[in-house]
Parts: structure tokens; sequence; C-alpha cells
């Protein structure tokens, strides 16, 4: 989880960019989720979860 008291933003106002886009192809690549919680003026939480496999026998 990354957390900023910065200015916030609506994460679901439309946009051009790709960096939300992206984040978001990348959790689901992982099998997981992406939430990001944020308004003007209200700083930004983006908390990203996914599933760690156990590790390999011999590493």
């Amino acid at each position: 989880m990354v957390r900023d008291n910065g200015v916030g933003f609506d994460p679901a106002a439309p946009s051009e960019r790709n960096g939300l886009r992206n984040l978001k192809k990348r959790a689901e690549s992982l099998h997981g989720t992406l939430s990001i919680d944020s308004a003007p003026g209200a700083g930004t939480t983006v908390r990203l979860e996914f599933p760690v496999p156990p590790p390999r026998k011999g590493y």
C-alpha cells in the first residue's frame, strides 16, 4: 500500500493517460487486484494485492 497527502484526483474521471490503466493491467497479470482511493484535496491511497506462491524446492 502506498499513501500520500497530496492534492488527490478523481480516479473515475476519464483520462487519455496510460498510468492507471497500465497499473491495473499489471495487477491482473499477477492475478491480483488494484484499488485506488483518492479525491480532489484528499490525497491518494493505492493498494496492490496479489497471491505469492510458496517457494520452490531448491531455492
